[in-house]
């Protein structure tokens, strides 16, 4: 998924997650911009690896890797009686999952490893073809971007769901901001 799409799924996640619990006070501004943070976080890998394909292939999209340092914070945080401390890591591990979540679903050319670093097995929901996610990882788009892009779009479900999904999560967004909700 691309980032808006990111950014939308971690903004419903939280949402929901808080009208399930709303104890956990998830909906400040300073723990909803916490999870959104946590909705891109793991893709800071795209800067170490060469093509697109790759840069899913390791800890910042590894799920065990998240719930380990989320363990031990929220720990922290309980031992501690610091409330502060556990609503951020909440907050932050509700984006982050919820990316690896939608990588997993989205996936084409690169899924997740569930369970890195004991096993390099990848998952995704779609049977991954990674030659066509051999482009270069780069902020500016180039021609080998529109390819991978036309590639990405034939599974029209998959494109339906993302365009669905980042549009919901734009248009809650600004729905909260006209109640003057937070975030």
């Amino acid at each position: 998924m691309i980032l808006p799409a990111h950014i939308s799924g971690g903004y419903l996640a939280l949402n929901i997650v808080n009208k399930i619990n709303p104890s956990l006070g998830l909906s400040t501004n300073a723990l909803m911009i916490a999870g959104l943070v946590g909705s891109v976080l793991p893709d800071i890998d795209f800067v170490f690896f060469k093509y697109v394909k790759d840069h899913h292939n390791s800890w910042p999209h590894a799920p065990l890797f998240w719930i380990a340092i989320y363990l031990i914070v929220f720990t922290l945080g309980f031992i501690l009686k610091n409330q502060i401390i556990r609503g951020y890591s909440t907050a932050l591990i509700i984006g982050i999952m919820t990316h690896l979540f939608l990588d997993w679903f989205s996936g084409r050319t690169a899924g997740i490893s569930l369970f890195y670093p004991f096993s390099q097995q990848v998952f995704s929901l779609y049977p991954l073809n990674p030659q066509k996610g051999e482009i270069p990882t780069s902020i500016f788009p180039n021609k080998e971007y529109i390819e991978f892009f036309k590639f990405y779009a034939q599974n029209k479900f998959l494109l339906f769901s993302e365009i669905s999904l980042t549009i919901s999560g734009f248009v809650l967004m600004i729905f909260n901001f006209l109640k003057g909700k937070t975030l």
